[in-house]
């Protein structure tokens, strides 16, 4: 008999001792879904780590959204997927324009300043806009994309106003 794991989860049937004969067919039930739960996960699903939890727990957070390393305790800021999409943060300073790393070239990004009215910003190789509650308008500097970089300005119009955080997207 096939498992029903990974389509679904089996429900065995339960056996009371002195009732209940043992049958092959029971065992080989359990053979089968632990195999098939085997085979999902795949060998090693630790790797150097203790177990599995422990190694999700490095790149993944409680609610399951994928952790990054800010800045500001020596990380890039950025979590890519699949090479094809990168996110990330920055905290803006404000002294000059910026290159922020991207792990390609990006066609676009996306940037939002998280405040309580947000700021989103947007650059192509074409266009460097910014867009807020009131107003919108052109990048006043950096505002470019560069060969595995985006380039942010010197000010809030320019989506690198100082101490502000900045959540972005990049898209291959």
């Amino acid at each position: 008999m096939a498992a029903d794991y990974p389509g679904a989860i089996k429900n065995f049937l339960t056996l009371e001792d002195g009732v209940d004969t043992v049958l092959a067919q029971h065992m080989n039930e359990r053979g089968n879904e632990i195999t098939a739960i085997e085979t999902e996960l795949g060998a090693d699903v630790a790797g150097s780590l203790s177990d599995l939890v422990t190694r999700l727990a490095v790149r993944m957070n409680d609610n399951g959204t994928l952790k990054t390393v800010p800045e500001s305790e020596g990380g890039t800021g950025v979590t890519s997927l699949n090479g094809l999409i990168e996110v990330g943060s920055y905290t803006g300073n404000a002294t000059g324009t910026r290159d922020i790393a991207v792990g390609f070239t990006p066609t676009w990004v996306t940037i939002v300043g998280q405040t309580a009215n947000p700021y989103t910003y947007y650059i192509t190789p074409n266009m460097s806009k910014y867009q807020f509650a009131s107003a919108q308008g052109l990048f006043s500097s950096g505002g470019t994309l560069g060969t595995n970089k985006f380039v942010v300005g010197t000010d809030a119009t320019s989506a690198n106003l100082n101490t502000q955080t900045y959540d972005w997207i990049a898209f291959k």
